[in-house]
């Protein structure tokens, strides 16, 4: 499945329940197949390499299948991944932007760390025998360590729920834990499913993402993980019909378009309220403060475009909906 014309996740959330099959098939690809109302498939191509069977990454090169035994993880999102599917014993080192995290970095602890992904000496320190990225964009980093016969990964671009999906389908097929890999995504994408399933679209709120570095307000929408956890969190996306990707917003822009619910980070409500002219908001109250229909989520969930995309969706919903009732008549009910 490739990144550019990757199956969208979300259309599996309308099922509650998604049963995963996941195998290397005879037809040179590894499947995984929900079966929802309308199966659907993800497959993640395997060619014939010039080391036996192997994987293409997200800059063309071919990696071959094989148990790795030291392995660098030298991205926050493969690091999520990779303590959640591979031995630690293999694990050499982790991004230690994911090991800082306030809500995931304990499962972490004693793991070495890498504090950036170009920095090559420290790699090369791990004596690996793969190296995880994403978008390294360095080719004089990727060149010497082809050079001394490391395999490199690129799981390319982070953007939400279909790349997190496909990457954890990639690193189980590269690193012949395939089956694991199936369980993992089929968990983690019913449990999205649920977090907001029983609100109905049509009774959805309104919202937005928005952010602001150095001033500048800027949202995520269609084709970003900020997307992905409005959906989840059960809020319709009322950028979606007018912007994509990341885009940079002004004050007009955000009156415009008014949402009854904006996202944002720790702190963000009063930037957001506070910014010229958007005290008009209806968010925000006469005072200039958040009116109670600005959520801010803990940073290190709402930035982070993979395994954190679920508990940023699980705050949501609960800020903006309250916790699901659970059905409890099945659990008084005599035999």
């Amino acid at each position: 499945m490739k990144r550019s014309d990757s199956v969208n996740a979300f259309a599996m959330l309308a099922a509650l329940a998604i049963p995963v099959a996941f195998a290397l098939s005879t037809r040179n690809t590894a499947e995984v197949t929900s079966l929802a109302a309308s199966e659907i498939r993800y497959e993640v191509p395997v060619v014939d390499g010039p080391h036996g069977l192997s994987v293409e990454d997200a800059g063309g090169n071919i990696v071959p299948i094989r148990r790795y035994e030291r392995i660098v993880v030298a991205s926050a999102v493969a690091s999520s991944l990779a303590v959640e599917l591979l031995e630690r014993s293999r694990i050499s080192a982790v991004s230690a932007w994911a090991a800082d995290g306030d809500t995931f970095g304990h499962r972490y602890e004693s793991l070495p760390q890498v504090a950036r992904a170009d920095d090559l000496e420290t790699v090369l320190g791990f004596d690996p025998d793969l190296v995880l990225v994403h978008s390294i964009g360095a080719p004089a980093w990727l060149a010497r360590l082809h050079d001394l016969d490391i395999a490199v990964f690129d799981f390319g671009s982070m953007t939400g729920v279909d790349a997190f999906v496909e990457d954890a389908l990639q690193l189980g097929v590269l690193c012949e834990v395939q089956e694991r890999a199936g369980r993992y995504v089929d968990s983690f994408l019913t449990r999205l499913a649920t977090v907001a399933g029983d609100i109905p679209v049509g009774e959805r709120p309104a919202g937005i993402y928005l952010g602001s570095i150095g001033g500048q307000l800027y949202g995520g929408t269609v084709g970003t993980s900020y997307h992905d956890v409005l959906l989840a969190g059960g809020l319709e996306d009322a950028a979606a019909d007018e912007f994509t990707g990341w885009p940079q917003y002004d004050a007009a822009d955000i009156l415009r378009l008014d949402p009854d619910v904006i996202v944002t980070g720790s702190g963000g409500a009063n930037t957001i309220c506070n910014g010229v002219g958007l005290a008009r908001l209806r968010v925000c109250d006469a005072s200039g403060r958040s009116g109670g229909g600005i959520v801010e989520v803990p940073d290190d969930l709402i930035a982070d475009p993979g395994a954190g995309i679920l508990e940023a969706a699980e705050f949501v919903r609960r800020a903006v909906h309250g916790s699901p009732v659970q059905n409890t008549e099945s659990l008084n009910r005599e035999d």
